[in-house]
């Protein structure tokens, strides 16, 4: 927010709303560049819902927020990655073409992420080949993806070589069939509750 203020003087209300702007805008960067926690998820989906005018005012946020909180694929060369590239943070903090490659790599590696995640909520076996097609990487690469992403715990992988098959599941769907199985169990109690109660009433009319 300093570096955005150095290079825009508030000389007018104007000017102040567009350095938030930007400065939202880079929030926003920062957030899709970070790795996926709760956190992150949080952030994004609360800048989603929101409907201020700042929001409204940057088209590009809007595109995407709408893109990586999207349940569509995301392809790595997507519309909007010059504009992400090119925005005006980058410079503030890339003291080379290093660090600009690593946030290039850091892109690609949140997409291929988002992607994997995304398949995972529809599918819970595919081929090896057809997910790397998906995914945009080879097949090396997208074992590499696939062996952190399981040690990071956003998804639970089993690969079958010889076959070429991915099973996969990822942790939201993990959480939901734990929450099933909960409110299952619930049930189950309540109906014992319920018909041991019906028993003992019945125990008390008939004077058993």
């Amino acid at each position: 927010m300093e570096a955005e203020l150095t290079l825009h003087p508030m000389t007018s209300l104007g000017t102040f709303e567009s350095v938030v702007i930007s400065s939202l805008e880079a929030t926003i960067l920062f957030a899709i560049l970070s790795p996926h926690t709760s956190e992150r998820l949080e952030i994004l989906t609360s800048l989603k819902a929101s409907q201020s005018r700042l929001m409204s005012a940057s088209s590009m946020a809007l595109d995407l927020i709408g893109l990586f909180t999207s349940k569509e694929l995301i392809p790595l060369e997507f519309p909007l990655k010059a504009t992400f590239l090119n925005h005006s943070i980058f410079p503030l903090i890339c003291k080379g073409s290093d660090d600009r490659v690593l946030i290039q790599s850091l892109l690609a590696l949140r997409i291929v992420e988002h992607n994997l995640l995304i398949v995972a909520s529809f599918y819970s076996r595919i081929t090896l080949p057809r997910l790397s097609e998906l995914c945009e990487v080879t097949n090396d690469e997208l074992e590499d993806h696939l062996s952190r992403m399981s040690q990071e715990g956003l998804l639970d992988v089993k690969i079958d070589r010889p076959r070429g098959i991915v099973v996969l599941q990822s942790l939201d769907q993990q959480s939901m069939v734990l929450d099933k199985w909960s409110k299952d169990v619930q049930d189950v109690l309540k109906l014992v509750e319920t018909t041991c109660h019906l028993i003992r009433r019945e125990m008390v009319v008939h004077r058993l």
